[in-house]
Formats: C-alpha cells, sequence, structure tokens
C-alpha cells in the first residue's frame, strides 16, 4: 500500500485538511461515517480470497504462491511453486497491513487471525472510495463550481450511486476507480496538482496495470492527453515507472512461469475466439446499460443527469476536448467487456466492471448548467430521481449482494425479479426482523416450497457488521460454510461469491 498511500491517498488528506467550507468536510466525514457504520465486516468474494491469500504467502513465505485447496482456474494460474492469484499484485500488498495487523492483535484478542484480517479488509474500499470523492471534489473545485455545488456533488456520487453499496464489499473496482479517476484529475489539472510532471502520471499508469492489466485500456484517452501536450523531459519520465512495472512483471513470469512474457493468462483470455468472449457486441452493451436486471440505468439512474447535461453541451456545441476523453474512456470500457461471457460481472450488484469509470460521470458535470432556470415539472423530476437514488443505495448498501444470487441458486425455476427489486423486498422484510425463510412467488419464482436461508450466517438481518460480528466472532470460527451450488452464466460457471 505504500505506493499508493505515498500519493493518492497523502494528497488527498491534504487537500482535504485544505478545504475552507466547513460544510465540505463535515460532509465528507458524514459519507465516511455512512461507510463505516453500514460495513459488512466480512469477505464474500472469492477473488478477494485470492488476493488476500496472496498476501499471507508474501507475509509467511515471501512468495506469491499459494496452495488453496480448491483452486478456481478462472483466478489462479497452477505453477512448479504453487498457484499464482490472478487478481494483480497491488490489491494483496493493499491488504498486506491488514493482514499483519490482524496477526499481532490476534494474539491478545479471542478472535482467529485470518477471521479478524478479514473483518479489517471489508473496511479498506470504504476508505478507497472516499478517496475517490475527494479527487472528483478537487476537479469540480478546479473547474469553477463552487465549494456547496462540488460538495453536493460528490455526496450524490457517494450515497446515490452504486459506489455506496460496492464501498462495503471487497471487489478490485474501487481501487481501479481511484487509480482511474486520480489519473483524469492529474492530466486535467496539471497547474493545481503539481504532480503533474511524467513520473507521477506513469506512476498511476503502472499501478493500473499492476492491478489489473484491463485497466490500462480505460486509461488510454488520458495517457494520450498528457502524451500529446507533455514535454520531451516529462515523456522520458513517464517512462520510468511503466519500465518497472514491467520488469517486476516480467520478473513474475519469468521466476514463476518459466518465461518473461507469460503473464498468467493462457488463449482462454487472450485470444477472441476462446469461450470467454461469447456475447455479442450489441446485446453486451445492453446488458450493461439498459437491461431491467442488469443495466446501470435502472440500478444507477442518477447517472442520466450528467448524460442529459453532456447530450445539452453537445447541443450548443460547447463539448470540450476533456469531456471527450472522458466518453472514450467510458465507452472503452464499455466494449471491452461487452464481449465477455458475462458482461455484467457474474453475481455481482449490476454492472460490476462499469464501477470502474462511474465516478467519471462526475468529471462531465459543466459549471454552466447550474445557472440553467428549470421548470417546475423538470425541477421536481430532478428532486425525485435524486430521493429515489439515495433510497435505492441505502437498501442496495443494507441487504448483502449475495444473497440474491444464494436465493436464485436454490431456487428450481429461477427468480425472475430483477436484483434491485429483490433488493427492497428483502429489505423491508429484514427490516421487520422477519425469518430467513421466503416464498418464491414474492420474487416471480414458481417453486411451491420456500426459500429456506437459515443456514446461512451472514445473509441473517441487515448487512452491517454490528448486527451479525459479536455473533459470528463468538463461534470462533471462520465464515466459509457450505454454499448453493455454482450459478449458470452463458456457457461459464462462476460461484455466488465465497458463500453465506
Amino acid at each position: 500500500m505504500a505506493l499508493l498511500a505515498g500519493w493518492g491517498q497523502a494528497h488527498v488528506i491534504i487537500v482535504a485538511h485544505r478545504m475552507t467550507h466547513i460544510r465540505a468536510r463535515t460532509a465528507f466525514l458524514f459519507v465516511l461515517a455512512i461507510y463505516l457504520v453500514t460495513a459488512g465486516g466480512h469477505v464474500d468474494t472469492i477473488d478477494a480470497d485470492a488476493s488476500i491469500e496472496t498476501a499471507y504467502a508474501i507475509l509467511h513465505n515471501g512468495t506469491l504462491a499459494t496452495h488453496p485447496q480448491q483452486p478456481d482456474p478462472m483466478l489462479y494460474r497452477e505453477t512448479p511453486s504453487g498457484e499464482i492469484s490472478k487478481m494483480g499484485w497491488v490489491l494483496p500488498i493493499v491488504y498486506l497491513p491488514y493482514v499483519v495487523l490482524s496477526k499481532c492483535l490476534s494474539v491478545v484478542l479471542p478472535i482467529p487471525e485470518r477471521l479478524f484480517s478479514e473483518f479489517l479488509i471489508s473496511f479498506v474500499n470504504s476508505f478507497l472510495t472516499l478517496a475517490i470523492l475527494l479527487f472528483v471534489y478537487m476537479h469540480l473545485r478546479w473547474s469553477g463550481h463552487q465549494s456547496s455545488q462540488a460538495t453536493f456533488i460528490c455526496l450524490v456520487l457517494g450515497l446515490g450511486t452504486l459506489l455506496f453499496p460496492y464501498a462495503k464489499t471487497v471487489h478490485r473496482e474501487p481501487l481501479q476507480a481511484l487509480l482511474l479517476v486520480a489519473l483524469a484529475v492529474t492530466v486535467f489539472h496539471p497547474e493545481k496538482t503539481k504532480l503533474a510532471d511524467g513520473f507521477w502520471i506513469g506512476l498511476l499508469a503502472s499501478l493500473g496495470f499492476l492491478t489489473k492489466m484491463a485497466l490500462v485500456l480505460p486509461m488510454l484517452p488520458f495517457l494520450a492527453l498528457y502524451l500529446a501536450k507533455a514535454n520531451a523531459r516529462n515523456r522520458l519520465l513517464f517512462l520510468i515507472c511503466p519500465l518497472i512495472g514491467g520488469f517486476t512483471q516480467s520478473l513474475i513470469g519469468l521466476v514463476y512461469y518459466g518465461t518473461p512474457f507469460n503473464n498468467g493468462y493462457g488463449p482462454e483470455v487472450l485470444t477472441l475466439a476462446s469461450p470467454v468472449w461469447t456475447t455479442p457486441l450489441p446485446r453486451g452493451i445492453f446488458e450493461q446499460w439498459l437491461a431491467w436486471d442488469t443495466g446501470l440505468l435502472p440500478h444507477c439512474p442518477v447517472v442520466i443527469l450528467p448524460i442529459a447535461l453532456t447530450v445539452r453541451e453537445a447541443f450548443h456545441k460547447r463539448l470540450t476536448l476533456k469531456t471527450a476523453v472522458v466518453l472514450f474512456a467510458i465507452a472503452l470500457q464499455t466494449i471491452l467487456y461487452a464481449r465477455w461471457f458475462s458482461p455484467t460481472g457474474g453475481a455481482a450488484l449490476g454492472p460490476r466492471y462499469l464501477i470502474v469509470v462511474l465516478p467519471l460521470f462526475a468529471l462531465l458535470i459543466p459549471t454552466t448548467e447550474w445557472q440553467l432556470n428549470l421548470s417546475t415539472q423538470l425541477r421536481f423530476f430532478v428532486v425525485l430521481l435524486l430521493s429515489w437514488s439515495f433510497f435505492q443505495q441505502t437498501v442496495n448498501a443494507s441487504v448483502k449482494a449475495q444473497q440474491y444470487w444464494s436465493m436464485r441458486a436454490l431456487s428450481a425455476h429461477g427468480l425472475p425479479m430483477p436484483h434491485w427489486m429483490a433488493n427492497i423486498e428483502l429489505f423491508f422484510h429484514k427490516s421487520e426482523a422477519g425469518s430467513e425463510m421466503y416464498d418464491p412467488q414474492t420474487f416471480g419464482g414458481e417453486d411451491p416450497a420456500p426459500l429456506d436461508l437459515r443456514g446461512f450466517k451472514t445473509l441473517t438481518g441487515l448487512d452491517y457488521w454490528w448486527l451479525h460480528a459479536s455473533r459470528l466472532w463468538a463461534e470462533n470460527e471462520p465464515l466459509k460454510k457450505s454454499e448453493p451450488k455454482p450459478i449458470t452464466i452463458g456457457q461459464m460457471h462462476t460461484h455466488t461469491h465465497s458463500g453465506p
């Protein structure tokens, strides 16, 4: 975590201290408090399991090789030294301090070390998401927005979009989103950040590559814009970190795979004829954006506002080069995963892969639109849309995303109701302290027998750590319990994360 903390988090903390408007500081502390209170307190994705295993391997053995009992070929690559995670190398380094801390505290606290480390790691994305909001705030202020306007936009972004429920997950997307928005703000405002020389831009690009190789694609428009304006010295400095990152990746390939040109991915990913690139492009884009059960607009309708403002700017011929770069980055991320066998990221909430570019929508909001005289009907629509967005994401953050997929796996005939609608039903059921027994017909299913989820510990009640952590800790055992059968998506199988 040293590199990320050394620039990204340290810099945004300095900016937070420089905020002159007391309401802005209060608003960010409020968002952080909401994130910390609503955190789940447990790890619920197999992606994070792979990164945690790697962090433990680094700590105990000084190696990236792990030895999981049932390695998933989509997550690990077999080598003579053991199983190597495909989940990148930055996230295990981010997790490493929490693993060390849990190892120390478990000596004096009656909590298993692995359980305690998962509890601490479950809060990581809360702080990363707060850093995203601070970068967006910097951009808005430097672009001419008043402090109150920038603060309000960040509140909507932090609590009214999918960033809120994903802040309590352990997915890689918030880290990717942080690196991408940090790159965008640094490129757009070199005179403000005073860090936009080639070295820092190259550092962010390298961290993005080592976090997830595919992240380089949405970074390309920003890198191209920077390199087009940079002088020869900064272009040379830019090469330093990518060369170091490429050398590091090549060294890992040489040590563990026997060749510096092996990055752990084989023909199953790197060739378009492989089974993972089976979704037709139009269908993938539709599932990512418009589909009622998986699309971004149904799951995060507030993004309609920056899209509408961008269309208005285009109509009045006021689009800037920066706006075009942001739109191009969003388009590249969309197209990249639209051909994937699961364009929306499998058993997740909404289009998981688009979380990476979600903060970029805030960069599209022009300062001129705040002076518009909206009609009463349009103003009512905006207020209604914002109110619904805050409610919807509060519901999504209160109900464990895994529950919907567990119910689908247990239902013989499936559950037609979209995830976000099912979460509303679950939210009110849990708020009334209802039993974890559900009638499939409530969710559009046809099964005559109820769905019994009473045996899955982390699905009991609302998904807040303070509601179930003490009970879990008292049992003095990790959370890994039996899980429903894998869910078939297209031609591939993806497990329901790591089970309740």
